[in-house]
This record gives C-alpha cells, structure tokens and sequence, in this order.
C-alpha cells in the first residue's frame, strides 16, 4: 500500500486499519504518557524479528506489560525531564535504524534537531508534538 500524506516517503509500512509501522532492524520509541496508546500499538503491529526498545515517561501504574516483540526492550522513565538525555544517551546502529519520539512540542523539537546532529536522516526518525505546554502554540 502506498503511503500518502506527510508521512509518504518514510521508512515504514502501513497496516490494516491504517497502523503505520518502523521498517528497520533497529526500532527506537521515545515518548511521553500522551505517546503512550501509539508505542503500544507500534510494538503491538512490529515483526516478531523486531530489535531495539521502547522508553516511555510514565507513572508506573501506567505502563504495565506492553505485547511486543521479544527483541524489544521496555523502559519506564522517571518523566518529561528524563526524555531528551535518554534519547540522546542511547546507542544507535550506523545503519538500518529508526527512531520515533513523541512529546510536548518543544521537546520534539529538541528531539528532532538532536537525531539530526546525530547523522540521522528524514526517513530513519520522526519526532513529533503531541501536545504544547502553557503559553505555547
């Protein structure tokens, strides 16, 4: 199936019911507790052959066991502050990798910019703002 919209180009495949899954060997998710739903249904539709891990900030009565592949770590974060240092702490393949991270808007930004000086290109990351703090757009 053919991905259209802004998405269209990046490494990746749809599934039924329009569940966008990472097509690489090496699968990072990073996210806050509004990412939450998308890191279980991302885990829930990769392969069983899937390798990499899941860092979630949430409280712990939140995360619960997550099905995911057995490749696939599962990582719970103290919170928001936690985000960005272990992102950028986390080793990362040269090659056949993607890196998905969602958060409040700044922090995706940050995020974003921060894969990049990474080496990582368009189609090996996303990083988006699922929600603005106070004051912001």
């Amino acid at each position: 199936m053919e991905r259209r919209g802004p998405a269209r180009g990046r490494s990746g495949r749809d599934r039924p019911g329009g569940g966008w899954v990472p097509e690489a060997g090496h699968v990072t998710l990073v996210g806050d507790e509004t990412a939450l739903p998308a890191i279980a249904r991302i885990l829930s539709l990769l392969p069983a052959g899937a390798r990499g891990s899941a860092h979630v900030a949430v409280a712990a009565d939140d995360l619960g066991e997550l099905p995911r592949p057995p490749g696939m770590a599962l990582v719970r974060l103290g919170g928001h502050g936690a985000l960005l240092p272990t992102l950028e702490a986390l080793e990362l393949p040269a090659t056949d990798r993607f890196v998905w991270f969602a958060a409040e808007k700044r922090l995706a930004e940050a995020a974003r910019k921060s894969l990049r000086d990474r080496g990582l290109g368009k189609a090996e990351m996303m990083a988006a703002g699922y929600w603005a703090a106070e004051g912001e757009v």
